[in-house]
């Protein structure tokens, strides 16, 4: 039981530590970081991105042109890369947990290909990111 509060506790903490960045404030080598893993273009502006511990380890974001998720794990098997042009995707839902203090609200990537991928929001920028997401969607 004591193991399970602890998790949970640990959970909520480090899904409290969401932090949401402009493309403004993050520094050169991030952004070179983010165009090495295949998510950024020299002419793409990230509108909105998010970062549950360093850039280097995960990043959930918004460009003019994607959507876009990484995580690298001390696990391989748990570590992705995904992203999505806008006029690719065919579906997004957005599944708001704002009530629930244990997970982060996400959008629910669907692409042409089928593959789905979620992209996690942190409370605070919920309403923000996802309207933002959804309205760059639309234009496409």
């Amino acid at each position: 039981m004591k193991k399970t509060v602890l998790l949970l506790l640990t959970i909520k903490i480090l899904s409290s530590c969401t932090s949401f960045i402009k493309q403004d404030s993050l520094s050169k080598s991030d952004l070179e970081y983010i165009a090495e893993l295949g998510l950024l273009d020299t002419n793409e502006k990230i509108l909105i991105f998010s970062s549950s511990l360093t850039t280097q380890k995960s990043g959930n974001f918004l460009t003019d042109k994607r959507i876009a998720s990484y995580w690298f794990d001390q696990d391989t098997s748990k570590s992705y890369i995904e992203s999505a042009l806008y006029s690719d995707i065919i579906k997004l839902d957005s599944v708001n947990l704002s009530d629930a203090w244990t997970y982060n609200s996400y959008l629910l990537v669907t692409r042409k290909d089928k593959v789905k991928f979620k992209v996690y929001i942190a409370k605070d920028q919920y309403h923000k990111f996802a309207k933002t997401a959804f309205d760059y969607w639309q234009k496409q």
